[in-house]
């Protein structure tokens, strides 16, 4: 039997002078960021979310969570589900969507999410034959470890948005979606990890305080806004100053990163060892430096991905890698957010999880209790990715325990040079070698300019969050490392 669309018998016809118009549709990342994106730039009193009827419960319980940020939020679930719809379904639905909008005097509607059918039809039914104002609004999406988040929690720079129609009178920059707190989006986004908030929650707060709407149209892009400083107070030394002139800019922080990176290898070899470690291990969980290929027992392994992010490798491998404790240290979680469906191809033996353990309690000096702290944030944050565990793998020093208990059919992965070579290689185990490298030189295999932006402003964001941790901050205080990162 055809199914029909079922339309509300009871409509109501909304009474704001301004109306948002968002599609909602998987991932709900996507349709929640062109909500709140549109909602800042076109300043609009109400929102309506129209979604298919197959998933229209779903859209009224995230347009309730909405709600509680106190913006006004409704939920049109009105659409036929595209595998089963006819034109008289359609029209039907295009009728419905008139109505709804039937009362606003402008409209800013954005087309970045939904299906391509709910978007073309509703297009229609909001420019043709309406003798209203529509702005038809595309919002970019530079995901990378972002991933799973949503704007105002992801950097304003990757979601700019973009006017399609010569509308620009109808924008009308608001900050109202700033009035709820960080938590408030954090909760709507169900993180888990408190490194993960700490990251969401700095940028939320960096966002607040930019001034630029952050579009493009046909005749200009409107996205530079204030500069950012970076500063590394170590004992001292002199201190590593980054300073972005433009926030916005791409190319700005990515120039940020790597003058960060340089600032330290600079000065490495004038400070005290344990503070060139702790400062070292605490620019690698921050993101500022990544995991890339350098080398593989198996030479072809390797090809062409040496010096690539070790992510692209492991989707490219399709087989499963057995990871080392400093690979976790190394900053892996990053990657992961970015790709989370390929993390059953990672593995963590149980000896990984005792050293890591172990790092927590038996912590004797300030380099160790800073890295005990920040085992205490890795732990959480592989267990919300959910990285597979190995139990049987339980031999102590962990690459021993790797080498002779693991799946021999298994990719042994370290980035400690002497474990690759003693204990990997020499026991015959197929191992790839990793090296940390500045984020400035890592090599993407794909979308390379966009993924770089995004792994920095991650990095900037995770940088912010750690140095704010109070147990973090204190443990620096004591090796003397201070870190301010503002804007200016």
């Amino acid at each position: 039997m055809r199914k029909v669309l079922v339309v509300l018998l009871e409509v109501s016809r909304s009474s704001s002078s301004k109306c948002i118009v968002v599609f909602y549709s998987v991932p709900r990342e996507a349709s929640l960021s062109a909500l709140f994106r549109s909602l800042e730039l076109c300043g609009g009193g109400k929102a309506i979310i129209v979604s298919t009827a197959r998933i229209g419960d779903e859209a009224r319980s995230v347009v309730e969570k909405v709600r509680s940020t106190g913006l006004d939020v409704e939920a049109f679930p009105i659409f036929p589900d595209e595998d089963t719809s006819n034109p008289e379904d359609i029209a039907r639905a295009v009728n419905v969507v008139k109505s709804v909008v039937g009362g606003c005097k402008e409209i800013c509607v954005d087309v970045s999410s939904g299906s391509r059918l709910e978007v073309a039809s509703a297009t229609t039914a909001l420019s043709k034959d309406m003798s209203i104002p529509v702005a038809v609004i595309y919002t970019s999406f530079g995901w990378g470890p972002w991933r799973g988040l949503f704007y105002p929690l992801t950097p304003k720079p990757l979601q700019k948005a973009y006017l399609l129609t010569h509308a620009k009178n109808l924008l009308n920059t608001s900050t109202n979606i700033f009035r709820a707190e960080a938590r408030d989006y954090i909760d709507l986004a169900h993180i888990g990890s408190e490194l993960r908030k700490g990251v969401a929650e700095a940028q939320y707060n960096i966002n607040k305080q930019l001034d630029t709407p952050c579009y493009a149209d046909s005749e200009s892009i409107e996205c530079s806004c204030r500069g950012l400083e970076t500063s590394i107070s170590i004992g001292s030394t002199p201190p590593i100053h980054a300073k972005v002139g433009d926030y916005c800019s791409w190319r700005d922080v990515v120039e940020a990163i790597a003058k960060i990176a340089e600032g330290f290898r600079s000065r490495r070899s004038k400070l005290q060892e344990n503070v060139a470690k702790a400062l070292e291990l605490l620019l690698r969980v921050a993101g500022v430096y990544q995991l890339v290929v350098d080398e593989c027992s198996d030479s072809g392994m390797c090809n062409g991905y040496r010096d690539a992010i070790f992510i692209d490798f492991v989707r490219a491998l399709k087989e499963r890698v057995v990871i080392d404790t400093n690979v976790v240290y190394g900053g892996l979680h990053s990657q992961l957010w970015e790709y989370p469906e390929h993390v059953h191809s990672i593995i963590m033996p149980y000896c990984l999880l005792l050293e890591l353990y172990t790092h927590e309690a038996q912590a004797r000096d300030a380099y160790e209790k800073l890295r005990s702290e920040l085992a205490d944030l890795l732990i959480s944050e592989v267990r919300e990715l959910r990285v597979p565990v190995d139990y049987r793998v339980s031999q102590r020093p962990c690459e021993v325990g790797m080498a002779l208990e693991s799946d021999p059919r298994a990719i042994l992965v370290t980035a400690d040079v002497r474990a690759y070579n003693k204990v990997f290689k020499d026991l015959g185990r197929r191992a790839v070698l990793l090296t940390p490298k500045p984020l400035n030189e890592v090599r993407f295999t794909q979308s390379e300019n966009s993924r770089r932006a995004s792994y920095v402003y991650y990095a900037i964001a995770q940088l912010k969050a750690l140095s704010g941790h109070r147990s973090v901050a204190e443990t620096l205080q004591q090796l003397g490392i201070s870190i301010s990162i503002r804007l200016i």
